[in-house]
């Protein structure tokens, strides 16, 4: 990954990291415009929300997104360690998503919510693939109920960009060789898969309906929607982007606004070593709770105006449901207390 124009990178570690290399690690990075985040930086960041944040967990990623928000981010691309982005410039990415340069003969469509509550689009159903037309592909975090059940969501015509209506806040990118994946699909289903190309430039999703978001190639493309780049740190790894992604498109649903799935693929992940087991051990809860979640999250009602207040009342309602535990909405309040601590 070249950083180019105003973008810089931001690398979160964590006290289970190969310190031996990270003074090398620093040292090479300090050339460029890019940070590396060691245990002990991260400590020296300061505030309460940094001094409790859990160590040894995918979350500790919540450290770099802060780092980037006091260093004055507009927009962040949140990244894993094993995606390898296509193009050498991130511009060519936040340039290119709606303006038709990835496919100029297609533009945008939307993705309306059945009567089925909860709606959930599979993006993974409209790309073409490299695997046999009747392979059934989907992303981890879409409830397992519905992989083979009729399609909750319906793809209304192109929609130019200039008349939709809600602001697009969040866009998904797929990930070719690798996917994301969930462990029943790598433990029953053949790869590496590729996506030659999804069906249109960008699939719009309209209100009430979801899709699962990842950590691993999601863009912040709007600074009004940063403060949903919150993980959750009470639930394993495996689960905790897929949790912020159906908060956050709830609550950008009462802000206006929405998210997008990119119509081509900016990554080709190079998956660490994993144990699908462990793997499948640790993403219970998404198997379990997914469609729950979602369907709570599409009939709730929030008692409060202001957004600071509904995120925690989200959280507070997660609690009482045992999507999360209780030490979640302490965090929560921590994360939202950084965020107004910064003028955000």
């Amino acid at each position: 990954m070249l950083i180019t124009g105003n973008w810089c990178m931001v690398v979160a570690g964590d006290k289970n990291g190969p310190r031996e290399l990270w003074p090398d690690l620093k040292k090479h990075v300090a050339a460029s415009r890019a940070v590396f985040l060691n245990d002990e930086d991260q400590v020296a960041i300061g505030g309460v929300f940094a001094e409790e944040l859990p160590w040894k967990h995918f979350g500790r990623k919540n450290m770099a997104y802060l780092y980037a928000l006091i260093h004055g981010a507009e927009k962040i691309l949140d990244l894993d360690d094993d995606n390898i982005i296509y193009t050498d410039s991130v511009e060519d990415i936040t340039n290119g998503v709606f303006n038709g340069d990835c496919c100029p003969e297609k533009v945008p469509t939307t993705v309306s919510a059945t009567s089925a509550v909860p709606s959930v689009f599979n993006p993974y159903s409209t790309g073409v693939a490299n695997v046999h037309p009747e392979e059934v592909l989907w992303p981890r975090g879409f409830p397992l109920r519905y992989i083979r059940r009729e399609r909750s969501t319906t793809i209304t015509e192109p929609t130019p960009p200039d008349t939709w209506a809600r602001k697009v806040a969040v866009v998904q990118t797929l990930a070719d060789h690798d996917p994301d994946f969930d462990a029943i699909y790598r433990l029953t289903r053949p790869l590496p898969v590729d996506f030659h190309q999804l069906a249109t430039s960008a699939f719009l999703l309209s209100p009430p309906a979801f899709t699962p978001l990842n950590a691993q190639a999601c863009l912040f493309k709007e600074y009004d929607a940063l403060w949903g780049l919150y993980l959750p740190v009470t639930v394993h790894g495996r689960v905790s982007d897929i949790w912020r992604s159906f908060v956050l498109q709830r609550l950008l649903w009462d802000l206006g606004a929405s998210v997008a799935v990119a119509g081509r693929t900016w990554v080709r992940q190079l998956r660490n070593s994993h144990d699908y087991l462990a793997d499948f051990i640790a993403e219970a809860d998404v198997y379990k709770k997914s469609e729950a979640m979602m369907k709570f999250l599409a009939e709730w009602v929030p008692t409060s105006g202001t957004l600071p207040a509904r995120l925690e009342e989200v959280y507070v309602e997660l609690y009482r449901r045992g999507f999360v535990e209780e030490d979640e909405v302490y965090h929560v309040q921590r994360w939202i207390e950084a965020l107004m601590s910064l003028g955000y």
